[in-house]
């Protein structure tokens, strides 16, 4: 089975209403004008699907952040791109991430949800913030959503104690002989922003490092590429595939016991 991961791909509108100045979209405006429409092209997400195919993936694995303001015309394009990628024969596995829970009322209407509900499966992932599907063989993949709205000067996470207790909860229904994928958009190392990282990341940590069955890690986030190794864990960020000089994805091969991962630019 060959699973394709990415994330960040942050789809643009620009949101005239004079109602952005009293939520944070005013905020993620001002910084894709001075900063975001430079790094960033979100067609590389269409780009990046042929190249897929070609390479045999079967399955796509996106780590939230589709929007940029969480705006509803935003949050169309996203949907017009997960129907295309449906439309293409993937299978898709997601979540949300920071920029799709950027204001109150996108959190509170659960807006990511009800946009995809009908073509992503999603389980028990709007309720309980945590979702479990089979993914291959004794493979299982594990989603945990942390994605809040915060105030203007943060963009982290928060494993919050309900979604602790809900993750411990799914781990004990699962085969003691199941191999785990976890995907959530943070890293759940303190990031060396401290503004962007996953609050009680640390109890995540132990969570994930106690449990032998949980074999892989998946995040995006920090636009940043890494594959790394911790104990019996390996750790991978797809980087963004929107970035331009950057765009990056992970491949990943499973067979019934093990994987291999891969790194690939789109540029």
């Amino acid at each position: 089975m060959r699973v394709a991961h990415f994330s960040d791909i942050h789809f643009f509108h620009f949101h005239k209403s004079p109602l952005q100045f009293f939520s944070k979209r005013f905020l993620g405006n001002f910084n894709y004008y001075f900063n975001r429409k430079h790094v960033h092209d979100s067609h590389l997400a269409y780009e990046v699907l042929p190249r897929l195919k070609k390479q045999g993936v079967t399955h796509l694995i996106i780590s939230g952040d589709y929007t940029t303001t969480a705006s509803s015309t935003e949050f169309q394009l996203m949907r017009d791109y997960v129907n295309t990628v449906k439309e293409q024969g993937f299978q898709l596995f997601t979540l949300p991430g920071n920029h799709d829970a950027y204001t109150k009322s996108a959190h509170r209407n659960q807006s990511f949800f009800s946009y995809l509900g009908d073509l992503v499966p999603f389980g028990s992932l709007p309720d309980q913030h945590v979702a479990a599907f089979p993914l291959y063989e004794s493979w299982q993949l594990i989603l945990i959503d942390c994605s809040f709205p915060t105030p203007l000067y943060k963009s982290t996470g928060i494993f919050s104690l309900p979604v602790e207790k809900s993750l411990k909860s799914l781990l004990n229904t699962l085969p003691k002989n199941a191999n785990l994928v976890v995907t959530c958009h943070y890293p759940f190392e303190r990031y060396k922003y401290p503004k962007a990282h996953l609050e009680r990341g640390s109890h995540l940590k132990e969570i994930i490092l106690n449990d032998p069955r949980i074999k892989l890690y998946l995040h995006g986030h920090r636009h940043l590429h890494r594959i790394e190794t911790l104990n019996h864990l390996t750790i991978a960020d797809s980087g963004s595939i929107s970035f331009k000089k950057k765009s990056s994805y992970n491949v990943i091969d499973f067979t019934e016991t093990d994987f291999t991962i891969c790194k690939y630019d789109m540029v």
